[in-house]
Order: structure tokens, then sequence, then C-alpha cells
């Protein structure tokens, strides 16, 4: 009867490392959860401050000059700014008239935008990479000055799981639009063919 207390105190302390080992799972368990919840918070404002950056046009020079001006002319639109491929597929791009120029022929009153396709003579195209291409036929020599602008709506890339798409969502819904300044750019027509001459942000 006397080795039964030695059998009990093997047990305790058998229990004893076995709940020790239980709080140091739990310890762990609980760091990894609050790093996990470090890096989820982390990448959230960094992704979230990204969508929520200004959106910058770039107004590139003409690709194509055109002498005989039969074929289109074409200057590059650049939307500098998004962030997802939801955002390249769905840009839009937006070109008027200044109210300073001599208007082109066919040229629409209320200007054209991306994937209009209405008017053979300007058509705004927009590439795979999120780009515009306002390509043009104008056949009357001159000057003429457009402005252009682009918006986005702002879209959470999709490959995120949904739990951070929503916190993200939630993050940035108060710039859910993203809209670019003006940039006007003036197009010189002459017989030698078409140049694009500098650009300038209106505020």
């Amino acid at each position: 009867m006397a080795k039964k207390p030695a059998k009990n105190l093997v047990y305790f302390i058998l229990y004893i490392t076995l709940i020790t080992e239980l709080l140091i799972v739990i310890q762990e368990r609980d760091e990894l959860e609050e790093e996990e919840h470090r890096i989820r918070d982390s990448l959230i404002v960094n992704v979230g401050d990204a969508i929520k950056q200004p959106l910058i046009l770039q107004v590139d020079p003409l690709t194509s000059r055109e002498k005989d001006l039969k074929e289109y002319s074409v200057v590059n639109l650049k939307a500098i700014g998004l962030v997802s491929k939801e955002e390249r597929n769905t840009i839009k791009y937006f070109v008027k008239l200044s109210d300073k120029s001599k208007t082109p022929a066919n040229f629409p009153k209320d200007g054209i935008k991306t994937d209009q396709i209405d008017n053979p003579f300007f058509i705004i195209e927009r590439d795979a990479d999120g780009g515009g291409r306002f390509k043009f036929k104008i056949d009357v020599e001159g000057e003429y000055k457009f402005i252009a602008k682009c918006e986005v709506e702002r879209t959470v890339p999709a490959y995120l799981p949904p739990r951070l798409r929503e916190m993200l969502e939630e993050y940035i819904k108060d710039h859910k639009i993203a809209k670019s300044e003006e940039v006007e750019f003036l197009i010189k027509v002459t017989a030698q063919g078409v140049q694009r001459q500098g650009f300038q942000r209106l505020d």
C-alpha cells in the first residue's frame, strides 16, 4: 500500500506537465493570432492607402503621324495609380474640345469616351494594361486643343480572401470613385503631318 502515493505523485507530475504544455501551446497560438492580425492590419492599411492615392493622367506623344491623313493618328493616354486588374479593365477615358480651340469636323459637341464607337473619326480604345488610345482623323490644317481626363471605380483585387476584401472595401468606402485632373494637349495638323505639342494640367 505504500507504493500508491508514489504512483499518484507520478500521475500528478504527468498532469502538471500536460497542463504546462497545453498552456504553452495556447500561448503560442495566441501569439500567432496576434501576429496574423498585425500582418492583416498592415496589409489593409498598405493596400488601402495605395487605392486611395490620386489618379494621375499622363498624355504621351503621338505614336503615329500620317502625312496623307487617311489613317488614324494616335495619342496615348495612361492612368497612373491603378491597383488591380479589375480597375485596368474598367478605367474610362474622356476627351473633349477646349473652349479655346478650333473645332475639327465630326467631333461631338459633348466629347467622346472609352469604347464609344458611333463616330469613326474620333475613338478612344482601352488596352489590356488599362491604357487609352485616342485615335483621330483630322483633314483640315490647324491647331486643335483637347482636354482629357480619366475615371475609375476603385476595386479591391479579386485574388484576396473574401474577409480581407470586405475589410478593404470598408477601408476605402469614401474613395470608391477616383478621377484624374484634366489635362489639356495641343494637336497641330499641317501639310507635313500631325504633331502633338506639349500639354498642361488644368486646375
